[in-house]
């Protein structure tokens, strides 16, 4: 195949690192094709890669709402026509707007995420949405009103007007983010302008599940956020992945692809998920992957594919066979190269902490306590090249039906031949023989959670309460994406 611009690129190790795979663990880097470029020219736009993202207006619009009709003399329709297939005006753009069809399995389950962008010159404007007992964001001049979402009310056919009043006229660009959101119009006085805003970047679609669903923030918007783009929509239906169908009542990655995303044609496409095959045979998921992988390559051959695994807080605690599945969608990925997609992977230093490829082998700690059997959270690590481990370095130990990882969070004393280590979670299998090799690193670390802090890591800020699913703010599923987004840039914009 010759398609060298489709490619895929894997960041298992930005979210966790993948047990005894070192060389598939880390962000990877492109091949680059033929025409000497793999990112356009045309995506080149500012890049929120210094750490202002997620900014927030130092002096806000005066917000009020009312469920009465507009206070401003002019309404802006978001519709040309109700009665002609809902024909949507022209005086705003609509990046990333859903289709959602729910009516599976006669129908594959659609977009859920919408935008509204437009541009307003005036001292005040009114958005007029529906009541669908969501919520939303906005953001004016690319600065976000407030990060708490806005809810949308809950009466169900209502329209709320939600009123922006700002100290004097000037010019605003508006990005209203939110899912399942029915914009009715925008009200302003009878001498504002209104247009529709640019849509910036390509468009990208995240394929996942719970992760991805519902909400004003998930990793797509943490995404869209880092990267600058408009169009970033999500995909997302719980309890499902490559495999998992929510107990035959929803439809596989696969099985929405063609509703949800070729049907779309984005530049970009991301798959986020397999924590839902966590129990599914390892061989079955890999092959459901590349046919995955395949069906979108073959559709849309100039397309960009991101294959990302989600597991669920940090390093540890997690069963052999759903390493194994991780590592599976891992070289489903690389098997992809067959269509022209080069993945190269390379270490990411800043994460890999210690010497990548490093091997240890389990002991007591020198002072007799703990062992290398299920349950030890503390023992000795005795490398033969004299090469100490590392605090927030991330392990795999055992094959099989031991395969397991743990990550370092504290060294409390040390001989001459052995590290004394405690780990964020106790081992589950007996490895008492096995070779323990350093993997890298871990962007989500620990395994405590908002609800119980363990004290350590960023996985208290990131995982919710229920110990699976991110918490959904800028610092929860917002912090996922932004790491997807850097290890996207490193992978296809080095330079």
């Amino acid at each position: 195949m010759t398609h060298v611009r489709s490619l895929v690129w894997l960041l298992l190790s930005l979210l966790v690192a993948s047990p005894s795979h070192a060389q598939v663990l880390s962000p990877p880097t492109f091949v680059i094709g033929s025409n000497g470029k793999l990112f356009p020219d045309r995506w080149r736009i500012p890049v929120n890669n210094n750490g202002n993202v997620f900014s927030v207006m130092a002096t806000p619009p005066t917000i009020t709402t009312n469920t009465t009709n507009y206070t401003l003399a002019r309404a802006w329709g978001a519709y040309a026509d109700f009665n002609v297939g809902n024909i949507l005006s022209e005086w705003f753009s609509y990046p990333k707007t859903g289709i959602v069809t729910t009516t599976y399995p006669s129908a594959t389950y659609g977009l859920d995420s919408v935008g509204v962008s437009f541009m307003h010159y005036g001292s005040a404007f009114e958005i007029a949405l529906y009541e669908t007992s969501t919520d939303f964001l906005v953001k004016v001049n690319d600065q976000y009103v407030s990060l708490t979402p806005t809810s949308t009310g809950t009466s169900g056919g209502t329209i709320q007007y939600f009123k922006y009043t700002f100290a004097s006229a000037g010019w605003h660009r508006v990005d209203i983010i939110g899912f399942n959101i029915t914009l009715y119009g925008v009200g302003t006085a009878a001498t504002d302008t209104i247009m529709p805003a640019a849509t910036r970047g390509p468009r990208t679609i995240f394929v996942g599940d719970s992760f991805s669903q519902g909400g004003s923030f998930l990793a797509s918007v943490g995404f869209g956020e880092y990267m600058g783009w408009d169009d970033v929509a999500s995909s997302g239906v719980s309890s499902t992945g490559y495999l998992a169908n929510a107990g035959g009542t929803a439809p596989t990655f696969r099985q929405r692809l063609q509703h949800d995303v070729i049907a779309l044609s984005p530049e970009v496409v991301i798959f986020f998920g397999g924590t839902n095959d966590a129990t599914q045979t390892p061989s079955a998921v890999q092959a459901e992957a590349l046919l995955c992988y395949q069906m979108i390559a073959a559709a849309l051959p100039s397309t960009i594919i991101g294959v990302v695994v989600n597991t669920g807080s940090g390093v540890g605690g997690k069963t052999a066979n759903q390493n194994a599945v991780n590592a599976a969608i891992a070289s489903a990925a690389t098997q992809a190269a067959g269509m022209g997609m080069n993945v190269v992977n390379i270490n990411l230093q800043s994460l890999a902490l210690g010497t990548p490829g490093a091997s240890y082998t389990l002991t007591t700690t020198s002072t007799g306590v703990g062992n290398s059997t299920a349950g030890s959270s503390a023992f000795g690590m005795v490398s033969a090249a004299n090469l100490r481990p590392v605090v927030g370095s991330t392990y795999s130990i055992g094959s099989g039906a031991t395969l397991e990882e743990f990550q370092i969070i504290a060294i409390a004393s040390a001989t001459s031949t052995i590290t004394n280590v405690t780990v964020s979670t106790p081992l589950l299998y007996n490895n008492p023989s096995s070779t323990v090799t350093l993997v890298g690193g871990s962007f989500w670390s620990g395994n405590g959670n908002s609800g119980t802090p363990s004290g350590w890591g960023n996985a208290d800020i990131i995982t919710s309460s229920d110990g699976l699913h991110p918490n959904r703010s800028y610092a929860g599923t917002g912090q996922i994406g932004l790491a997807i987004a850097n290890g996207f840039l490193q992978a296809t914009a080095p330079n």
